[in-house]
């Protein structure tokens, strides 16, 4: 048997942890600071690595020399509106990177991304974006580029979706990424919306929509490009079994698809394209989803899924041995690879704890070292920062509800509760460091964190438990959280107050008019009030009202209409009996601010205690550091006053 022996880690942090790191209570901004470094990559010949770098505002993109900690600074926008949003290589000297901005059209406002390639000296900077036959908003909005593949083998291409007003539905094309040339491959004869390419670039698969049904997708499927595509798979979100294709095996006609058919689960099956059936069964976990699946030289060796945190399962232990050398080496870390060389020398690993923040390290396996670079928190690092534990619940109607409680370092004295619910729904919460959580940690409050029903990665049936449940079974889970925390040693359950963002935000307005006298205050970033006219508002696009429709209601319903104002606050203002702190971002294309907007004039006007923050150029997520420094003061003001 080979035993792998561990790197020998050499270096300290490269001087970025300042002085001040170690302070008994630190200030606001340093945890409200954007992440240091986000997205860093290698470049394919591991001469470089290429990173998001924050800039006071939102981020910067950089490069250094790999084993380097100098960073040059390559792109930058104006402060304000725009993001990048993220970096890629597409070769070993050119670099994409994906910008956004918001524009107001037809009342509404969307998300516009633009497509930038550049070397990574910062010269020859051009916009890839094909010449349409009109200039106007809605052209804009829909021509937000998709990448589809980088050509190994022809470096100056990719392969790229784009709307074509024409065809009136994306194409594929392929694109000269220092020219900005276009090439149109095929034309779309089966109005599909979204497509996919193997490993070689080629585009084999289409995803279209129904015109009668929204809610009804139907995969087209070729072999190669000289054939005609076939349909390969039709199912109605919500209702049928979810089919994610993620590979091909052209040889012996298989598709392999994530699905939760049969399993209740995410599972990996194979998938017989000639007979239109599942095959096999190749990996499903008894908790957990499927995440993804682990490729190497374009095969799938293995897949992931989240418990606390992002595990791996490969299906022949020898592919595991990069990734054993890796745990061994930082073997107190959560660690993933999160980029290397194309020869697999190099490498950029990531290692975070619950009470850790997230850093980087630059692997080089030639050389037999590791060399710590960058922390995403660097004023974090040195501070005793609070551990998380985990808790497991049962529901009167039997599911088991997962989450966290977190309490601060200093339990001499039982403190005030924050209920922190998450947003989504379909999402959930993770052990990794939160920024969130330590920075009311470090202020003496604990904080629990309820993965209700209706949260992602535990299977379809949980998911499904919280369709049409907004403010019923999926508030009384957190509920049911609440009444378990409180009976916890050192928790204040005479002191709480839920904070919440976006659906967490509704979860904490809800709390306000059903339980407005258990906890002590409110807090809903970019929350939703009103979803009757959430969903209306959603309704002018034809797939997304749809799923709004089965997962929330149907305001066009009256049972559901009336269900749905039954748990809105805007209804029962009357009902607030505690203080309220809204806050919203200006550009938020989400959430529309009119959600917290409204609400603010009717507790105002009702004589409530509340207070409305408005966050400028600010979108759904506290993404510009402004905004996020400003949020979470105001958020410290308003539960130093509370609690």
């Amino acid at each position: 048997m080979k035993i792998l022996l561990p790197l020998v880690l050499i270096g300290t942090v490269l001087g970025l942890v300042p002085s001040t790191a170690i302070a008994e209570t630190p200030p606001v901004e340093h945890y409200a600071h954007l992440p240091m470094v986000a997205q860093p990559s290698i470049s394919p010949d591991g001469k470089h690595v290429a990173v998001l770098v924050a800039n006071g505002d939102g981020y910067n993109v950089a490069v250094s020399q790999f084993g380097k900690s100098d960073l040059v600074t390559v792109v930058e926008l104006k402060e304000g509106e725009a993001r990048i949003d993220w970096i890629e290589w597409a070769n070993n000297e050119r670099l994409l990177v994906s910008a956004s901005y918001v524009e107001l059209i037809a009342g509404r406002r969307f998300k516009i991304g633009r497509l930038y390639a550049v070397n990574y000296d910062g010269s020859d900077l051009v916009e890839i974006k094909q010449r349409a036959s009109k200039d106007d908003s809605l052209s804009r909005f829909r021509d937000n580029a998709n990448v589809l593949s980088y050509l190994e083998e022809d470096p100056k291409h990719i392969i790229l979706q784009g709307y074509n007003d024409r065809e009136n539905y994306p194409v594929a094309y392929k694109v000269n990424i220092y020219e900005n040339a276009f090439e149109k491959l095929f034309i779309n004869r089966y109005q599909v919306s979204s497509w996919y390419t193997d490993s070689e670039g080629k585009v084999k698969l289409g995803l279209a929509y129904d015109e009668n049904n929204p809610l009804l997708r139907t995969f087209w499927y070729r072999p190669d490009e000289d054939q005609e595509w076939k349909q390969l798979k039709s199912f109605e979100v919500t209702k049928d079994a979810v089919f994610n294709p993620v590979g091909f095996d052209a040889e012996n006609q298989l598709a392999y698809v994530l699905s939760d058919y049969k399993t209740g689960r995410l599972s990996l099956y194979s998938f017989d394209i000639e007979t239109n059936e599942y095959k096999e069964l190749l990996y499903t976990h008894p908790e957990y989803d499927v995440a993804s699946v682990i490729e190497r030289d374009d095969k799938i060796i293995g897949v992931t899924y989240f418990d606390d945190f992002l595990q791996k399962h490969y299906f022949d232990g020898q592919d595991d041995k990069q990734s054993e050398l890796i745990s061994n080496t930082f073997s107190q870390l959560e660690t993933y690879i999160v980029s290397r060389s194309d020869d697999k020398t190099k490498l950029l690993v990531y290692g975070v704890t619950d009470d850790k923040p997230g850093r980087y390290y630059l692997i080089d396996l030639a050389q037999g070292k590791a060399t710590p670079w960058y922390s995403e928190y660097p004023y974090l690092v040195e501070k005793q920062n609070a551990k998380v534990e985990n808790f497991s619940l049962k529901t009167d109607d039997g599911l088991t509800i997962h989450g966290y409680l977190t309490k601060p370092i200093d339990s001499s004295t039982e403190a005030p509760l924050i209920v922190f619910p998450h947003g989504g729904p379909d999402a959930r919460d993770y052990k990794y460091f939160n920024y969130a959580v330590q920075f009311f940690t470090s202020r003496g409050y604990a904080v629990l964190q309820p993965n209700f029903r209706g949260s992602s990665g535990y299977g379809s049936r949980f998911e499904v438990a919280g369709y049409e449940q907004w403010g019923l079974k999926m508030q009384d889970d957190v509920m049911t959280a609440v009444d378990w925390a409180v009976n916890q040693p050192g928790i204040d359950g005479d002191n709480m107050c839920v904070v919440g963002m976006s659906y967490g935000g509704y979860v904490a307005l809800t709390a306000a008019h059903k339980t407005p006298e258990r906890f002590n205050c409110f807090v809903s970033i970019a929350g939703i009030s009103d979803l009757n006219r959430m969903v209306e508002y959603d309704g002018a696009f034809e797939f997304l009202s749809a799923v709004r429709s089965e997962t929330i209601g149907d305001y066009k319903d009256e049972a559901d209409a009336t269900r749905m104002r039954e748990n809105s606050i805007i209804n029962h203002v009357e009902k607030v009996k505690r203080p309220i702190l809204l806050i919203h971002g200006a550009l938020d294309t989400r959430v529309r601010i009119a959600q917290s907007e409204t609400l603010y004039s009717a507790l105002d006007n009702a004589g409530k205690e509340v207070k409305y923050v408005e966050l400028d150029f600010g979108s759904h997520f506290l993404d510009r550091e402004p905004n996020r420094i400003r949020a979470f003061s105001e958020i410290e003001t308003f539960l130093d006053k509370h609690l």
